[in-house]
Order: C-alpha cells, then sequence, then structure tokens
C-alpha cells in the first residue's frame, strides 16, 4: 500500500469514528468528553499514515521521469520536459489538495509565480529541482539532501535537451498566476473557515444536548438523563433528603457541560455514587437505597426540585423537614 493509499484507508477510518462518535453522542450513550476524546483521536487517526509517508523518490523509467511521495505520482515523459532549473530557496504557497507541513509538502500547491503546481519537497533541504513540461505545468521536488536532489537536476539536463532555466513569464502570463493564486488562497481560506464553523457547531451541539430529568411513577423514581437512566422502586428506598450546595465530587463516567452533570461520579460523602443534576440549581434530592446505593438528582428549577422532593416524600410516607 503506497502513501496515497495509506492516506486514503486513513481518512476512511477517521470519517467513520468521527460519525459513529457523532451518531453515539446523539443517541446519549457516550458523554461530551469521551465524543471529544473520539474527536481527537480521529485526527490521529489520519495523521499516523502521514508520519510514515515522507519518502520522496525520483527515477528514470521507460523514457519517463517518475517522481513519487504521498499524494503524487507523476510519470513525465522525458521528451516532454521543455526546462529544468536548480534552485536554493523556494517558496511552496498554499497547499490545493494533498499535505502541507512545517516543512514538508506533497501534493497539488499554488504559488504567485506557477499559479497551480504539484509540489513535493523538504523545504529544510536547499535544493529545489524545477520541471517546466508540457508547455506550461511545472512540478517541483526534492530528495532527502542536496547532493542527492543536484545528482538527478544533472542527470535530467544531460538525459534531455531541456534548457536550463526556467522562462521567466510574460506580463500577462504572471498577473494570471498572481490573479489564479489569490483565488486559490481565498477558496482554501473559505474551508478553513465553515471546517471551524462545522467543528464549533459540534462542539456547541454537545455541550447543550445534555439533559437531566426525573419523574414520579407508580412503582418508582425515573431518572432520565445523558449517560445515566435508573428506576428506583419506593420499597427499595431506605431514606430521602433534600441537600443544598453538594459537593458532587468527580466524575467517574458520565456526562458533563456547562449545564448537565450526569452519569457515575465519586465524592468523599458517599463514594461511588449516581448523579443527574443540572449545575445552576443549588438544591438537589438524595435518595439512599437499599444495599447502600445512592442516587443524587434535582430538575431545572429549585422550585420544581422542592415540589418532587415533597411529592416523594408523601408517597414514603415520610414527613418533609
Amino acid at each position: 500500500m503506497n502513501g496515497t493509499e495509506r492516506f486514503a484507508a486513513g481518512f476512511l477510518a477517521s470519517m467513520a469514528i468521527l460519525v459513529a462518535a457523532v451518531a453515539l453522542l446523539i443517541l446519549e450513550i457516550i458523554g461530551f468528553w469521551v465524543f471529544i476524546t473520539l474527536f481527537l483521536i480521529s485526527f490521529a487517526v489520519i495523521l499516523i499514515p502521514i508520519v510514515g509517508g515522507r519518502t520522496i523518490s525520483a527515477e528514470f523509467a521507460d523514457g519517463k521521469l517518475h517522481v513519487k511521495a504521498m499524494f503524487v505520482d507523476a510519470r513525465i515523459p522525458l521528451s516532454r520536459i521543455d526546462a529544468v532549473e536548480l534552485r536554493q530557496t523556494f517558496d511552496p504557497g498554499i497547499r490545493l489538495f494533498g499535505y502541507g507541513g512545517m516543512t514538508r509538502g506533497y501534493g497539488d500547491f499554488s504559488n504567485e509565480e506557477f499559479g497551480g503546481y504539484i509540489f513535493a519537497g523538504d523545504t529544510k533541504v536547499p535544493s529545489f529541482i524545477i520541471v517546466r513540461y508540457d508547455g506550461k505545468k511545472t512540478l517541483v521536488f526534492n530528495l532527502g539532501d542536496s547532493e542527492t536532489t543536484y545528482r538527478m537536476y544533472s542527470s535530467l539536463v544531460s538525459g534531455t535537451d531541456a534548457a536550463t532555466s526556467i522562462p521567466a513569464a510574460s506580463a500577462d502570463a504572471a498577473e494570471k498566476h498572481r490573479r489564479s493564486h489569490l483565488s486559490n488562497k481565498r477558496l482554501i481560506y473559505g474551508l478553513v473557515a465553515v471546517t471551524v464553523v462545522i467543528a464549533a457547531s459540534i462542539v456547541a451541539f454537545a455541550m447543550m444536548s445534555g439533559h437531566a430529568d426525573a419523574y414520579l411513577e407508580d412503582d418508582g423514581i425515573r431518572i432520565d438523563a445523558s449517560m445515566y437512566g435508573e428506576t428506583i422502586a419506593y420499597d427499595s428506598i431506605t431514606s430521602v433528603s433534600l441537600e443544598t450546595g453538594m459537593d458532587y465530587g468527580t466524575r467517574v463516567m458520565g456526562y458533563s457541560s456547562h449545564e448537565i452533570l450526569s452519569g457515575d461520579f465519586r465524592n468523599d460523602a458517599f463514594g461511588d455514587y449516581k448523579l443527574a443534576v443540572h449545575k445552576g440549581v443549588a438544591e438537589c434530592i438524595v435518595v439512599h437505597k437499599a444495599g447502600g446505593g445512592v442516587t443524587v438528582f434535582n430538575l431545572g428549577s429549585s422550585q420544581d426540585t422542592g415540589e418532587l422532593y415533597d411529592v416523594l416524600c408523601m408517597k414514603l410516607s415520610i414527613n418533609a423537614p
């Protein structure tokens, strides 16, 4: 599997993880921080083949120059090469498609001199081979070091009738390249902006989608919250109290947003216990169950929480304090 195929496989795996994470979040099977973890893993999956796909190779085969790297598989007949130039510095510009890191780049790029062109190089290596072919197309690449790059340049010069410098573009062509580059830059910036908006929307949805509700049914209390659901039978309740300003402790597994806490938590008072509360409501109902289990919950307001507590005490034949 070559570098491009590895990246494609990594990209598909990343999208599968991301789609699954969003679906699980919507279905409330996972919480916000689990979603963020999967979100980061999905990006790591893309980076793995990139880290392992940094090799750039160039060879002559079947009368062609074959330059190969991740996102690049250029096969140029030697007879169609018009000019070859060796430069010590080069500005790759912006990436249109492929990979663009701090120093390395592979794929379709754009700069003001050439407009769109193919790039496979490392800017830490101070040697760049520029190949002009078919009259207007451009390939820029280098190899692992300056010496190897120079040997390839020498082979190209001796093996073709190409000129040894890239002709300067006419004023009209230079302006066309500049406008094309600016257009490409706007497109890239626009795509980045859209991506940021989509990512921010997903995070905002995750932060706003939590809920914590409780209902008194015929046989027990039904807790319905993000990543936590339970029905507590009335006859399993050993005590109930209304607390204010309780320390909820730390989350073991569950959901946490700026409004809701729910799932498995741990604090000094109860050890491990179940929680489903609205952060903005100071009051909460603490239910102790037979066997030592504890569930803490509230509703969306102090008044609703207090009223539910009163009705619960009546059902349990307990006088509310």
